[in-house]
């Protein structure tokens, strides 16, 4: 089975030329001035690793994202490959999802689920405040 090693939102990522990977502006809120509010620019990162030899290979994921009243508000269907790193069994994947002009309609929690060949393996929680909420 892969399991999720981190789930993290950002505003902007880089892949650096020597392989690093760069995340900037993480965040985990959003204070709006009102409401239906709206994000410019986010990226949600998802790094799966590999527990055994077993989880090499194509997988299928899907992300939900949902609003704090449950409703989904978007679905992303597709297939990624777990490959072998250094000659060994030890695998990953990094998952980026880019959003723009990301609209919340609503305050409290939306979520952010993967579930990769049929199994939930990580959650992220965004939540969003009113700035003079009281």
């Amino acid at each position: 089975m892969l399991r999720s090693q981190y789930a993290i939102l950002a505003e902007h990522f880089r892949i650096g030329q020597s392989g690093t990977f760069d995340l900037l502006g993480v965040f985990d809120r959003i204070f709006a001035g009102g409401i239906p509010a709206q994000h410019r620019q986010m990226v949600l990162v998802v790094l799966l690793v590999a527990s055994s030899e077993d989880n090499l290979g194509p997988h299928e994921f899907v992300l939900q994202w949902t609003a704090p009243s449950g409703k989904l508000l978007a679905e992303q269907r597709s297939t990624f490959v777990v490959k072998p790193e250094a000659g060994t069994w030890l695998g990953s994947a990094r998952l980026i999802f880019e959003f723009q002009n990301l609209v919340l309609p609503e305050v409290g929690k939306y979520r952010f689920r993967i579930q990769v060949d049929g199994v939930e393996v990580a959650e992220h929680v965004l939540s969003v405040a009113l700035k003079n909420a009281k």
